[in-house]
């Protein structure tokens, strides 16, 4: 080209060169369904089309017409995720059927994305039940197709953790991982920025290894494009072709489609991008589909603007690396995040998805129960040498389910189905329906009384208990009810799942007030007391415990001659104070509240006030509070919008003091339905406060979300720390975004993060800065929204829909009738848990509160006879554990009669701790002299198990913009195959993964 201009009388011309024609736009179009795993309808009614007054859907049709249509034509592509309804539909297949399933999955046709049990939700699941129910997903792939997934898949999670990218997916092996839902004010930015796809370098402890390519999806959402939903039935025009027809619309079908793919183009660096075709449980009628998106592709085509073609995720990827561009990097999550809606609505900005972190708290509870017991169970298994499957071939349930057929599923399948299940990001969300939450519950109940017969026999075997005694367990323990210690004698037989020694503290309901506790194999007194309140009497019992040891207590009444556990002692009406060696609580007595703890070890006194208190939930119907939702009434920034639990709203507690050797308590009465013991047990270093909630009245009408706060002095600067699934660390900054600047339009909610180990504050202190810990026995929502402050939402209980889908309010009762017309019977539920506090020197902080994580969720394991017969106890064998204090044994399971799964990991991140976080060296000989076992090949494999550890090393990786991510070491130590090594290295946070070949 030739631009001319006049200059001074003078005509000058300058050559410019010629524009670059922009790159034709590439069109991956993706056909996918999303299928809940449980949400407004259970798990088996979604896969096999029932209660369609609900939903209408229907897994097994989706997956029926999906391969028919891909077997039709060779050009189409589907992908699929979820393995827990895959599975189910596998086993009914005929020999035929999966031939030809395997012939698509051999040519890419069906590509399996994720490849998890389930899409498990990001906030609430602990981070070892993230990898468990991934692993199952994976294991079976792995075996019956020979397939290892590639792209991480987390299209309708309710926001984004640091655990997933770097370690469920980096380390998974994962080229790429994708998402939908982000806050909509972070995508309105990334849009303009075109950094809607990202490298994502979301660990500091593991570094740039395991930064992965991330995107959202450039439509905002999961669904395909506007008017593009062939689903049938879809109030969407089809494809109409037919140039005779009046209505004939291929040309505005073409021009949407192109004039979308452009607009998607803005919203990126490349040329590529991908139009996801498909949503919740769509292709009950591939067809439908298929025949439009054959005609769409074909027609766009000869258009030739852009160019369309079947693709799916894994062909994506591989485009956007091929493209060798420098992407944004992301070093934070996308957590809490607030759902986008239309200004009309007047909901935009107010949607804060926060709520969840806490919905539902027994649901959590016993969830986080039984993802440990099944921790517990894989090493009594394995200890034991019992059989794999010794109980699933006999009656479970009165049924005959379909995981029988897979060879691969042991007494313990059951239970790691149902777990599984539950991290489902409708499932521990609390999101679901009512129905679907009670199905829940069964299933994990079912699963736990399956492995309940392989723990109780396992015990057996390694305490040499006779065949003849029955060993049962209490799962209403934590409700302080077991018939079987409601005997004047009994024997409770104890494991411990820890890799350490510790005391093990134990409580059990008696109907006695003076007992003997004997150690079966030494004879000795165990340091035992009971507590004896005005409705029941409890033993409270400290037992010395060795690693991985099972030990056989015998408990009977005793006379007052013979006493070794006495009855504590009700403290004089003016005592104020409990204390152990290395802590002191005081009680203020005008209040009854905590007024201060003093760590004796470290000489920090803190004064420390906890209140229970309540916001009011927004009750604007379908914008409110709900089940998705934390949206307080009359909501501001100093969070004065929130009452008292007490007398008169005062905040007040009554409380009587007991006084122990073993344990000392104070039990405080806030309310009728807010009730707390103070708990100081002997050697501990944290304080526990055990508290019971509910029923939350609503007589007033009001909803209510129930917060237990705790109120210091300590200057914090607007920063608190939160975890990550209880694995890395966050830092968090009050009113702040990282990536965008935050709207606060909800300055509660917006502050409110997903809590699962740790929420924590630091301050300037006497001897040096200070640090508030507490670490809760479950998933629960909190935040620091003054300095000096912490508050955990601990239940919640409301009376409007928040309109996010789930279709009711959050309302739990103890019963309910049947659907579509669902009535709530009987009072609300009420709720018990436990918060343990530390306060420390902040450079001692993650010692202590890291020690309480892992003790709490590798709890130790009671079973109990009545059995009048004793029988010789032998001393443990080998008491002393092989693992140094920063690293801890996170799996151990036996997996075929050769094959044994073996995972590690360093329990510190970087910086947590200026000894702990330093890289561990583990003998790996000596660890398997401790576990019995004659080990003769050890193989390195990737996190899930399915593939050698440097196939996963191997991945895509691409450049990211700004500083070049820290090298932790990760990696450089050369992958175990083959011999035995004598040592490994691990470096902070890192979980390395062995199979073991055993004789």
């Amino acid at each position: 080209r030739v631009m001319w201009f006049a200059f001074v009388g003078v005509l000058v011309f300058l050559a410019v060169p010629a524009a670059q024609a922009a790159p034709q736009i590439n069109v991956h179009v993706v056909p996918h369904s999303h299928d809940d795993v449980g949400w407004l309808k259970t798990v088996d009614q979604y896969y096999y089309g029932a209660n369609n007054s609900i939903q209408d859907a229907s897994v097994a049709l989706v997956l029926d017409t999906v391969v028919q249509q891909l077997s039709a034509d060779p050009r189409r592509k589907f992908i699929y995720a979820e393995q827990a309804f895959f599975t189910r539909w596998w086993w009914e297949q005929t020999e035929e059927t999966k031939a030809e399933v395997k012939r698509l999955v051999a040519t890419h046709q069906l590509e399996f994305v994720d490849g998890g049990w389930t899409q498990h939700d990001e906030a609430c699941p602990y981070y070892v039940t993230m990898i468990d129910q991934t692993t199952l997903g994976h294991r079976f792939l792995l075996e019956q197709f020979g397939h290892v997934p590639r792209i991480g898949w987390q299209i309708d999670t309710f926001g984004h953790s640091a655990t997933q990218p770097s370690l469920l997916s980096a380390e998974v092996g994962f080229d790429a991982m994708y998402f939908a839902r982000v806050d909509y004010q972070d995508r309105d930015l990334r849009r303009q920025q075109r950094s809607m796809e990202m490298v994502w370098r979301a660990s500091p402890s593991l570094g740039a290894s395991t930064e992965i390519f991330s995107g959202v999806f450039l439509g905002g959402s999961y669904g395909p494009p506007p008017n593009m939903n062939w689903n049938y039935p879809s109030n969407d025009a089809p494809v109409m072709d037919d140039t005779c027809l009046e209505d004939s619309n291929v040309k505005q079908l073409v021009d949407l489609f192109v004039s979308t793919a452009e607009e998607y183009a803005s919203y990126i660096h490349d040329s590529n991008v991908m139009f996801l075709m498909g949503s919740d449980f769509h292709y009950a009628n591939a067809r439908s589909w298929f025949r439009n998106l054959d005609k769409i592709i074909d027609y766009v085509n000869r258009d030739g603007r852009v160019k369309a073609f079947y693709s799916n995720p894994i062909m994506y990827t591989e485009a956007k690396h091929a493209a060798n561009l420098t992407w944004p990097l992301k070093t934070d999550d996308f957590m809490p995040i607030c759902q986008d809606h239309d200004e009309e609505s007047g909901r935009r900005g107010h949607a804060y998805w926060a709520g969840y972190f806490t919905s539902r708290p027994l649901l959590k509870f016993f969830e986080r129960t039984q993802s440990a017991f099944l921790q517990a169970a894989r090493q009594l298994q394995l200890l034991a040498r019992l059989p794999l499957r010794n109980h699933i071939d006999g009656d479970v349930g009165g049924c005959n389910p379909f995981w029988r057929h897979w060879n691969a599923s042991t007494d313990l399948f059951p239970l790691e189905m149902a777990v599984a299940e539950l991290t489902h990001h409708d499932g521990l969300t609390g999101t679901s329906k009512q129905h679907v939450a009670y199905d829940y519950a069964r299933r994990l109940a079912l699963g736990a009384s399956v492995a309940r017969l392989v723990v109780a026999d396992a015990m057996r075997t390694l305490s040499h208990a006779p065949p003849t005694v029955t060993l049962t367990a209490c799962p209403l323990l934590n409700e302080s009810v077991c018939p079987e210690t409601m005997k004047s004698s009994f024997q409770a037989v104890v494991y411990n799942p820890l890799h350490v020694a510790r005391t093990a503290h134990l409580s059990f309901p008696v109907p006695f007030t003076r007992a003997r506790v004997v150690d079966a194999a030494t004879g000795a007194a165990v340091p035992a007391e009971v507590f004896a309140y005005k409705t029941r009497n409890e033993l409270a019992i400290a037992l010395p415990m060795c690693a991985l040891c099972t030990h056989v207590l015998r408990i009977s009444s005793t006379g007052e001659e013979e006493i070794d556990a006495r009855p504590a002692v009700r403290a004089s009406n003016n005592a104020n104070t409990i204390e152990n060696e290395f802590l002191r609580v005081t009680i203020d007595p005008s209040s009854g509240r905590i007024a201060s703890i003093f760590n004796k070890e470290e000489n920090v006194d803190l004064e420390v006030d906890q209140t229970y208190e309540w916001y009011e939930g927004n009750a604007i119907p379908g914008k409110g509070a709900g089940a998705y939702m934390f949206r307080p009434a009359n909501c501001n920034a100093d969070a004065s919008n929130i009452s008292c639990v007490g007398d008169g709203g005062a905040c007040t507690a009554t409380y009587d003091v007991f006084t122990g050797t073993v344990r000392s308590e104070v039990s405080q009465v806030f309310s009728p339905w807010v009730q707390q013991t103070v708990l100081l047990w002997a050697g501990s270093r944290h304080v526990e406060l055990d508290w019971t909630v509910g029923p939350i009245p609503i007589e007033d009408g009001k909803g209510k979300e129930i917060v237990s706060r705790f109120t210091t002095q300590l200057a914090t600067h607007g920063t608190f720390v939160t975890d990550a699934n209880g694995y890395e660390l966050q830092t968090r900054r009050r009113n702040y975004r990282a990536t965008f600047d935050l709207n606060l339009t909800e300055p509660q909610a917006a502050n409110y993060f997903p809590v699962g180990s740790v929420l924590a504050i630091r301050g300037a202190g006497a001897t040096g800065p200070v640090q508030l810990s507490v670490t809760p026995d479950r998933s629960q929502g909190g935040t620091s929204l003054r300095d000096g402050q912490l508050e955990l939402l601990v239940h919640r209980r409301l009376l409007a829909d928040d309109g996010e889908g789930v279709g009711e309010p959050l309302n739990e009762t103890l019963g309910i009738t049947p659907y579509p017309d669902a009535q709530r019977i009987g009072p609300g539920i009420t709720v018990k848990g436990r918060h343990f506090v530390h306060v420390n020197i902040a450079g001692n902080a993650s010692r202590t509160f890291r020690a309480t994580q892992h003790a709490l969720f590798y709890s130790p394991v009671v079973m109990f006879t009545s059995s009048s017969p004793t029988w010789t106890v032998p001393r443990p064998a080998n008491t002393t554990s092989p693992f140094p204090p920063n690293v801890g044994l996170m799996t151990l399971e036996r997996r075929t009669p050769e094959q044994v799964l073996l995972r590690v990991q360093h329990l510190f991140g970087v910086g947590e701790d200026a000894d702990l976080s330093s890289p561990a060296k583990l003998t790996l000989p000596a660890v398997f002299q401790f576990l019995g076992l004659r080990v003769s090949e050890v193989t390195e494999m990737s996190l899930t198990a399915n593939q050698h550890r440097a196939s996963a090393m191997s991945r895509l990786r691409f450049t990211a913009a700004g500083p070049a991510g820290s090298d932790t070491g990760l990696g450089r130590e050369g992958v175990l195959e083959g011999s035995v090594p004598t040592t490994i290295t691990l470096t902070p946070l890192q979980v390395r993964t062995f199979l073991l070949t055993v004789a």
